[in-house]
């Protein structure tokens, strides 16, 4: 990848993020990078690919922490609590009307989330529930296919907003994700 590539990538991502894809503009990318729009589309046909490549990017990054953390020797409880921080950092906390807008505006960007929640995240709460079941830190006749639909249904619930408004209002994303998390792992662990 060019410099200008990457470039362009770093700045879109979190601007894509700030002002949505509806509401992004090339013309003001290429503006705040001093860039012609024409140097955009040597490396991005459109818009809409750009956004593509900046999920892309954002989940594989993401994705990698992720397994970093699990491959690591560190203990079961430490892992879920490093994920649960990971995912809810700030710079990694995407809003509701964010996905919202996505989903309307650009649905191929939008696919990449659903594919990495579809096959990713199933994966990696499989592996880490069976660690879990291994150590001993979760009971051993717990469903691991019904839990993890369960797991992906309420963190779907909070990405496509059709949570309870009143709780959302009350919390932060950071303290909904983390007790929610709390309650999901802790709630089948072992107590003997």
């Amino acid at each position: 990848m060019e410099e200008t590539e990457i470039k362009i990538l770093e700045f879109s991502e979190p601007y894509f993020i700030r002002k949505y894809y509806s509401k992004a503009s090339l013309d003001e990318i290429a503006s705040e990078l001093g860039i012609s729009k024409k140097t955009i589309y040597k490396y991005f046909d459109s818009k809409e690919s750009l956004q593509v490549r900046c999920t892309e990017a954002r989940i594989q990054r993401i994705n990698t922490q992720i397994l970093k953390i699990f491959e690591s020797q560190r203990d079961f409880l430490q892992k879920i609590d490093e994920v649960s921080t990971l995912m809810t950092v700030k710079e990694n906390l995407l809003s509701a009307e964010y996905f919202s807008d996505l989903k309307k505006h650009c649905p191929k960007a939008w696919k990449r989330f659903q594919e990495n929640q579809n096959t990713f995240i199933p994966e990696i709460l499989k592996k880490t529930i069976e660690e879990g079941i291994k150590k001993k830190f979760i009971k051993k006749d717990i469903n691991i296919e019904v839990s993890i639909a369960v797991y992906l249904m309420l963190m779907r619930s909070l990405i496509d907003g059709s949570y309870e408004h009143h709780i959302v209002s009350r919390y932060s994303p950071n303290e909904l994700k983390q007790t929610f998390n709390d309650i999901f792992f802790r709630g089948i662990l072992r107590r003997d």
